[in-house]
C-alpha cells in the first residue's frame, strides 16, 4: 500500500499526530501497485450485483458471555445467572445484562439471537465462523473479492479492519496487542494476499505484511510541502511510472491510471481516517477514554495483558467506522479484545470484565446507533456483534486468583445486528434453562453470513455473475439468512 512519509508532524487536540493521519489516509487508497489498483478499480464498475450497503463488523475477541450480554438468565441457580443482573429493554418481557443500559433502551433497533452455535472454543480468531470455504478463505477477503477492492466512486478500499491502534492510539497506549486473537479475520485462503483487509495502523512495520497477516504498506516518501504541492507530486509518480516500465509492459496505460491516481488522492479519501476533522462534540459523544482497567487487576497480572485498554478505544473506532461507511468502505471490521474472562493472572474476572468491556461496548455501539439514525444511514449500514466463541454456562472459580470467571464454550454464543434494512426490535430463538446450548433451531455460521450478503449483494444477480470464484459465491450463498431475513 502507498504510504505517504511527511517530513513534519503536528498534533491534534487528542494528541494524535498530523502525519499519523497522512500516512493512515495515504494507505487508505491501495493495496497493491498502484496501475494494478486502477485497474481493478475499472473493473468495479461494472459489478452491478452490489447493493450501496455497508457492514461492519465488531469482533468481540477473547469470547463474550451470552449470558452477560443478551441473554441474562435471572431465574437460573447462581451459578449459571449473570453476575451484573440483568438490566429492561424496551421490548416487553426482554432483557440484557446489566452493563447494557443503553443498548436496552434501544432494544427494538437490535435483532438479538439467542440460539447462535457455532462449536468453536479456541482462540484461532473463530476459523469455522469466519472461514467460509473449504481453503479456510475469511469473510473480508471473500468480500473484498465479490466486491472488489476499490469502491469505484470514491477510490476507498472495500475491506478495512479498525483496531485500537487504528483509532490513533500508539504501541504505548496500546501495550498489548494481542495479534492472535485477530488471526482467523484474515486468511485469504486461495485468494491472493492482496485481498487481506486493509489494516491502517499507526506505526505499523514497513513490510509486506503486519504482524495479523493483514495487508501493510509500501512507501512513497514525501515531505508535506511536497505533498502540497500538486506538480511535485506528478513528478513522483513519475519516477514511479519509469519503474514499472522497466520491470512490465503496462505503461502504455499509466498516463490515464497516472491522472486517477492523482485524482483520487486530490479527493479526500485520507479524510475519512482523520478524526481531526470530526466535530469534537462527537468525538466525546463516543469517548469510552474513561473505561479503565481496574487499579487493582493491573497490579495481579503477570503479562500486561489486561493493560491492552481496548476499551478506551473502543469508541473511535466506531467513529471511524462510520466515517469509513461514508466515504464508500463496504465491510469493516472493527476489532475490539479482552473478552476472555477467566479471571486468572492475565484475564478480567467476569464481573470486572463486563463492568470495564461491557460497559465500553454499550456506550460506543450506542453512540454508533444514534449517529447513523441522525445522519439517515440506518438501513444503509449493517451493524454485526459477535466473538469467536462464547463462556460457560456455570461460573468457575480460579485457585490461584480467588477470582470468579467463565471458560470458552462453543454450545453457544452472543450476537446482535442492528440496522442495514433488517426487521428488528425482537429477538430469535431461545437457548436452554442454563444458557448452555439452543433450545429452538440453531442459528448457524452460514445464516449469518447469508444475512450478510444479503445486505451487501443482489443475490440472484451475484448467482448469475461470471468471472468470480464459483466456491467462494456459492459459500455466501448457500445458506439462508437468520430467519430468513432477507
Amino acid at each position: 500500500m502507498l504510504t505517504v512519509n511527511t517530513s513534519r508532524s503536528s498534533r491534534s487536540c487528542d494528541a494524535t499526530s498530523r502525519r499519523s493521519f497522512l500516512r493512515v489516509g495515504s494507505l487508505g487508497l491501495a493495496g497493491l501497485s498502484l496501475p494494478h489498483l486502477l485497474a481493478l478499480r475499472a473493473h468495479a464498475r461494472n459489478r452491478d450485483f452490489m447493493t450501496d450497503k455497508s457492514v461492519v463488523f465488531v469482533y468481540l475477541a477473547g469470547g463474550p458471555s451470552q449470558i452477560e450480554t443478551f441473554d441474562p438468565k435471572m431465574t437460573a441457580p447462581s451459578e449459571v445467572r449473570s453476575v451484573t443482573g440483568e438490566v429492561r429493554t424496551c421490548l416487553p418481557g426482554v432483557t440484557f445484562g446489566g452493563t447494557f443500559p443503553r443498548l436496552a433502551a434501544m432494544a427494538d433497533r437490535l435483532l438479538v439471537v439467542r440460539s447462535f452455535m457455532h462449536s468453536n472454543t479456541g482462540h484461532d480468531g473463530g476459523t469455522k465462523l469466519f472461514g467460509i470455504d473449504s481453503r479456510g478463505t475469511a469473510l473480508s477477503p471473500a468480500y473484498a473479492r465479490l466486491l472488489g477492492q476499490i469502491n469505484s466512486k470514491t477510490g476507498m478500499l472495500s475491506s478495512t479492519f479498525v483496531s485500537p491502534r487504528s483509532a490513533g492510539f500508539t504501541p504505548d497506549q496500546m501495550r498489548q496487542y494481542m495479534p492472535f486473537f485477530y488471526k482467523g479475520i484474515s486468511p485469504t485462503g486461495s485468494l491472493p494476499a492482496t485481498f487481506a483487509p486493509f489494516h491502517p495502523t499507526a506505526g505499523a512495520r514497513k513490510t509486506r505484511k503486519s504482524e495479523t497477516g493483514l495487508l501493510a504498506d509500501m512507501n512513497l516518501n514525501m515531505s508535506l510541502p511536497k505533498l502540497e504541492d500538486r506538480k511535485a507530486l506528478l513528478k513522483k509518480l513519475d519516477r514511479i511510472k519509469l519503474g514499472v516500465d522497466q520491470a512490465n509492459d503496462r505503461g502504455e496505460a499509466w498516463s490515464e491510471y497516472q491522472l486517477q491516481a492523482f485524482d483520487v488522492l486530490q479527493r479526500g479519501v485520507s479524510d475519512a481516517f482523520d478524526l481531526s476533522k470530526e466535530d469534537p462534540r462527537t468525538i466525546a459523544r463516543y469517548d469510552t477514554s474513561h473505561y479503565k482497567t481496574p487499579a487493582h487487576l493491573v497490579k495481579r497480572q503477570k503479562n500486561g495483558k489486561m493493560s491492552a485498554q481496548s476499551q478506551t478505544a473502543i469508541g473511535k473506532q466506531m467513529l471511524l467506522a462510520r466515517r469509513l461507511c461514508e466515504a464508500g468502505c463496504r465491510f469493516i471490521t472493527v476489532g475490539m479484545n479482552d473478552w476472555d474472562h477467566h479471571g486468572n493472572e492475565n484475564s478480567y474476572p467476569i464481573a470486572d470484565g463486563m463492568q470495564v468491556m461491557g460497559g465500553a461496548l454499550d456506550h460506543a455501539v450506542s453512540a454508533f446507533l444514534e449517529d447513523i439514525e441522525q445522519r439517515g444511514l440506518s438501513d444503509k449500514i449493517l451493524l454485526v456483534m459477535t466473538g469467536e466463541m462464547g463462556r460457560t454456562p456455570r461460573l468457575s472459580t480460579v485457585k490461584s486468583t480467588g477470582s470468579i470467571g467463565r471458560n470458552h464454550w462453543g454450545r453457544l454464543g452472543a450476537l446482535a445486528l442492528a440496522g442495514g434494512g433488517l426487521d428488528t426490535g425482537r429477538v430469535i430463538g431461545r437457548s436452554d434453562k442454563h444458557a448452555g446450548e439452543p433450545a429452538t433451531e440453531p442459528v448457524t455460521p452460514a445464516n449469518l453470513v447469508s444475512t450478510i450478503s444479503h445486505t451487501l449483494f443482489d443475490m440472484g444477480q451475484l448467482r448469475l455473475e461470471t468471472g468470480l470464484p464459483k466456491e467462494l459465491v456459492s459459500a455466501v450463498s448457500a445458506a439462508k439468512p437468520i430467519n430468513e431475513l432477507s
